[in-house]
């Protein structure tokens, strides 16, 4: 349900993805799922800042976010990178970065996405091949690597809206309803990315996430079926039974965790196979005095319990005219 917008300009990007052109459509699904995580404005994907580098300065513009601006630089190694103009300067700014922050093994992460190799990757380098994995599998290993280099930052940010979590909490989950589809759709994009325009309800803030780096704590991936008009959420990277019944993968939508913990709380689970619809829910009796079609298929993993206005102030919300 993402859309293809400009995002905010930061001070500084938790994470920078530098690519051939040949890799965009691949590197973009990457960068989407990532971003559900670390939220909009956080990672740097070109054509999401065209309004910022755009103009006769642009070489300068990039150079300064892959070497001064950017936490974590994602290299997409291929041999057309390799053999490319904009990538190679791209390349002496994050090597620059690496000399900078004395820690070269952590701030830049060389993934392969192609054949071939660049210039300045030594041949002894390990370059994970992830041409054969899935976005949200190479979300998750590319959060992994920011966790280490700065786990307390790394889910702050929902949107462009600043949180002011207590401790132990993450990213803010907030649900959607459609009630002509019989879809329940959770989301950390504070207006619901594109569920307002498709018919989708706001229904608020369902759970907080655990933060990227917290230990006991799980990948929860999202999965959707346009046949079925569902939105399915597990903690599987391999979608369980999803591939199978032709859902397909939408990224990481954050971390929860694996054990209960003091001010955590179960996530459950239901499943009404009448409408085809997941739901997801921190209330033990929710689901059935919504409809008694729903059945209970356990206890996903353990959040943090949301709040009435976790901001602070109040947030947009996207209305179905």
């Amino acid at each position: 349900m993402n859309v293809n917008r400009m995002r905010p300009f930061l001070d500084q990007f938790d994470i920078a993805f530098s690519f051939a052109g040949a890799q965009r459509t691949r590197v973009r699904s990457v960068a989407e799922a990532v971003e559900r995580v670390v939220g909009s404005g956080a990672v740097f994907l070109d054509e999401w800042f065209e309004h910022v580098i755009a103009g006769l300065d642009g070489d300068l513009t990039l150079q300064d976010i892959y070497s001064r601006k950017t936490k974590l630089v994602v290299v997409c190694v291929s041999a057309d990178y390799n053999d490319r103009p904009w990538t190679q300067l791209e390349h002496r700014a994050i090597r620059a970065l690496t000399m900078s922050t004395g820690r070269p093994s952590l701030c830049v992460l060389p993934l392969r996405f192609g054949e071939g190799d660049v210039e300045g990757i030594h041949a002894n380098a390990i370059v994970p091949d992830v041409r054969d994995r899935e976005p949200n599998a190479i979300a998750d290993l590319i959060l992994s690597r920011l966790n280490l280099i700065a786990p307390s930052t790394a889910s702050d940010r929902v949107g462009s809206v600043p949180l002011r979590p207590p401790p132990l909490s993450g990213a803010i989950v907030f649900r959607w309803w459609h009630e002509g589809v019989g879809d329940h759709f959770y989301t950390t994009d504070p207006i619901g990315e594109i569920a307002g325009e498709c018919g989708y309800v706001d229904q608020g803030p369902a759970f907080r996430l655990a933060p990227p780096g917290s230990a006991d704590t799980v990948g929860l991936y999202r999965w959707y079926s346009r046949d079925r008009g569902d939105h399915f959420y597990t903690t599987d990277h391999r979608g369980e039974q999803a591939p199978a019944l032709g859902y397909q993968p939408e990224g990481l939508l954050g971390y929860i965790y694996t054990r209960q913990l003091e001010g955590t709380i179960p996530l459950l689970r239901w499943w009404n196979p009448g409408i085809l619809d997941h739901l997801y829910s921190v209330n033990t009796e929710e689901a059935v005095p919504l409809d008694p079609g729903y059945n209970s298929e356990g206890v996903v993993g353990y959040v943090i319990p949301p709040s009435d206005d976790p901001t602070g102030t109040s947030r947009p919300t996207m209305v179905c005219s």
